[in-house]
C-alpha cells in the first residue's frame, strides 16, 4: 500500500500547527472550550477563515434542529471536531 493522499494538504498542514500548538500551551486536563478558544485565538492570528459551532443541517426529518453542531470549519473545507479526556487508549 502507497502513502495516503492529504486532502488540502497546505491547510492541513497548518491547522495540524495549530492544534500541536495549543497542546504544548495548554496541556492536558483542559475542557473543550478552553480548547476551541486557544484554536480560534491561533486562526484568527495566521488568518484562515472559519466560523465556530456551525449547526448543519438536519440528517432525517423529524431530527431536533441544531442538533448537528461541529467545533470549527475552516477555510469551508475542513472540519474540527474538538474532544476532551483526561486520557485515551
Amino acid at each position: 500500500m502507497g502513502r495516503a493522499q492529504i486532502l488540502h494538504e497546505e491547510l492541513s498542514y497548518k491547522i495540524r500547527g495549530i492544534l500541536y500548538k495549543v497542546h504544548n500551551q495548554l496541556g492536558r486536563f483542559r475542557n473543550e472550550k478552553q480548547y476551541c478558544d486557544a484554536i480560534e485565538q491561533l486562526l484568527k492570528e495566521i488568518r484562515l477563515d472559519y466560523k465556530r459551532e456551525m449547526v448543519l443541517q438536519q440528517s432525517f426529518v423529524g431530527e431536533r434542529v441544531g442538533r448537528n453542531r461541529i467545533d470549527f470549519i475552516v477555510e469551508n473545507e475542513i472540519i474540527i471536531e474538538v474532544k476532551s479526556a483526561p486520557s485515551f487508549s
